[in-house]
C-alpha cells in the first residue's frame, strides 16, 4: 500500500491527537493503591476516547469538504454527458452523504449511540467505494478520486478502531 498525502496527514493528525491525549492524562497518585483502582479502557476513559474520536473527525471534516469542492469543480470542467461526468456526479452525491454522516457521528458521540455511529461509519466507507467503482466500470481508475476515497476509508477505519476500543 502506498501512503499518499491524505493518508499521511490523517496518520499524523491521529498520532498528534493520541500523544496529546496521553500527555493530558493525570499522573498516578503516589499515595493511591493501584490494586484498588479500576483499570481504564483504552486511552484513559471512555470520555477521553470519545473526545479523541471527535477531535479526529473535526480535523477531517475540512479536508473532506475540500475534496467535495474539488470534485464539483471537475464536473464544471468535464464535457457534458460523458461517463466521467456521471461518475463525478455520483461521487458528489456520495461525498455529500459521507460528510453529512460524519457530522451525524459527531452529534451521536455525545449521545453515546454506538449502533448509529457504527452504521454511519460503515456507510461512509460504502459511499466512497461506490464512487470509485463507478470509474472502474465506465473508464479506468481515477487517481484523484482514488486518493479521496482512501481518505474517506481511512477516516472510517480509524474512527471505528477507536470506537471499538471503548465499546469492547
Amino acid at each position: 500500500m502506498t501512503l499518499n498525502n491524505p493518508t499521511l496527514i490523517l496518520i499524523l493528525t491521529f498520532s498528534l491527537l493520541l500523544s496529546y491525549s496521553i500527555e493530558a492524562l493525570p499522573a498516578p497518585s503516589p499515595q493511591g493503591n493501584e490494586a484498588t483502582q479500576a483499570p481504564s479502557p483504552g486511552i484513559g476513559s471512555t470520555e477521553d476516547q470519545k473526545k479523541l474520536v471527535a477531535d479526529q473527525l473535526k480535523g477531517a471534516l475540512p479536508k473532506a469538504e475540500e475534496y467535495l469542492q474539488k470534485v464539483k469543480k471537475r464536473i464544471e470542467e468535464t464535457p457534458g454527458s460523458s461517463p466521467a461526468e456521471q461518475c463525478l456526479k455520483t461521487c458528489v452525491a456520495n461525498y455529500e452523504k459521507a460528510i453529512g454522516d460524519l457530522k451525524t457521528v459527531l452529534e451521536n458521540l455525545s449521545l453515546d449511540i454506538a449502533q448509529e455511529i457504527e452504521s454511519k461509519m460503515s456507510g461512509i466507507k460504502a459511499e466512497s467505494e461506490k464512487c470509485g467503482q463507478c470509474f472502474a466500470d465506465v473508464e479506468k481508475e481515477d487517481p484523484e478520486i482514488t486518493k479521496y476515497n482512501e481518505f474517506f476509508n481511512a477516516i472510517s477505519d480509524a474512527t471505528m478502531d477507536e470506537l471499538n476500543k471503548y465499546n469492547s
